[in-house]
């Protein structure tokens, strides 16, 4: 894993409050997979949590800010290594 994959998932723990483990992180190849785990992490038991479309905009937007990309080209089934250039 890459630097900017790192600094990626740092910025995504600092924004949800979690802690992706290097083994989560082997398995997050495309943004979806990275959205459903955010989801299976907040929403496990927890009494006030966030919908999933919330989760999906507030993960959208923090990856398109880090890679100064728009928004809109960050979808589910972008991969994170070839279609984003994370290295």
């Amino acid at each position: 894993m890459g630097l900017e994959s790192v600094e990626l998932l740092m910025r995504v723990e600092e924004q949800f409050g979690v802690t992706v483990t290097e083994e989560d992180a082997e398995r997050l190849l495309v943004v979806g997979d990275l959205h459903f785990w955010l989801c299976q992490e907040l929403l496990t038991g927890a009494s006030q949590t966030p919908s999933p479309e919330k989760i999906w905009s507030e993960l959208q937007h923090v990856i398109a800010e880090h890679l100064e990309l728009p928004p809109e080209s960050v979808r589910p089934d972008s991969h994170l290594f070839h279609d984003l250039g994370l290295g």
